[in-house]
């Protein structure tokens, strides 16, 4: 729930770049849908971002130790 706050954050700081791109509230409706191929996409949607920045800090640090 943590992440996912955290993710709806980021998206609403961003502004959006194009009208196919996913927003907040699509997002919202993917996590909150009783469906469970939506509840999926929410699940993969979120684990993606984790993974992300968890690459991206990991990549920053590896390039500062040079």
């Amino acid at each position: 729930m943590k992440a996912l706050a955290i993710v709806l954050l980021v998206l609403l700081a961003s502004p959006a770049k194009a009208a196919s791109e996913m927003m907040a509230g699509d997002l919202y409706s993917l996590c909150t849908s009783a469906d469970e191929s939506d509840l999926s996409a929410c699940n993969f949607y979120v684990f993606g971002v984790v993974q992300g920045v968890i690459f991206g800090l990991h990549h920053d640090r590896k390039s500062q130790v040079r």
